[in-house]
Parts: structure tokens; sequence; C-alpha cells
């Protein structure tokens, strides 16, 4: 599948901070959602508002077990294409990196997606 866009999830028991990333890997933006229905749905309406494909877009996330059940639930009903990857894969693939926030993890995540998408379809 060739995306056009990815978007980097940092997932917390409340809340989920999400970076919009062009395949060119620039932050197009950046914005926190609750983690609930309506919160995930609100990423969508956000999303929408940049005229985005959802078939183009792929989300991705570190799989952080009972965090991200929402989403991946919410990534069937609503059909969007939701990659889960193991964190210490991402903290690898990204070597000594300084700085550590929910906006930045949100954004590293993104980066990493657009670097390593083939392998998470």
């Amino acid at each position: 599948m060739n995306y056009s866009h990815f978007v980097g999830l940092d997932v917390g028991k409340k809340t989920f901070d999400a970076s919009l990333m062009s395949a060119a890997e620039k932050e197009l933006s950046h914005k926190s959602f609750d983690n609930t229905p309506e919160g995930i749905q609100s990423l969508l309406d956000w999303i929408a508002g940049y005229h985005l494909s959802l078939s183009k877009l792929l989300f991705c996330a570190e799989n952080m077990g009972s965090y991200v059940t929402e989403l991946s639930v919410s990534s069937v009903s609503m059909g969007f294409s939701l990659a889960l990857v193991c964190p210490l894969t991402i903290k690898k693939s990204m070597g000594l990196q300084r700085g550590k926030n929910d906006r930045i993890d949100a954004k590293r995540i993104a980066n990493y997606a657009v670097l390593h998408y083939r392998k998470l379809e």
C-alpha cells in the first residue's frame, strides 16, 4: 500500500498524542485526544480537516497493552489502518535521542512509520 501520510500515536491511560506526518517526513500537525471512543472520533475528525483519505493513512502506535485496546477496536470498526509496534523496536531504531515527552514521542513514532511502513503492513 502506498501511504501519503502517517500518524504517530503516543498512547497513555487517559489520553494520547497524535503527530501527523507526510511521507516526506515533515510534521504537519500535533494534537492531544482523550483515549475514549469519542476521542478517537475526534482524531478522525481532525484528520478529515486535512482532506486526507483514511485509505492513504497509516496510524502507528507502540503496543502498550490495554491502553491501545480502544484504538485497536476502533481501527476495525471505523476502517483505518493501525500498526502496533513493540516500544523497544521503535526505541532501538532511533538510536540515542535527547528529550522525551508525549509530543516528541508521537513524532518519533510517526517518523518510524514513515521509514518502516513496508515492514508494518
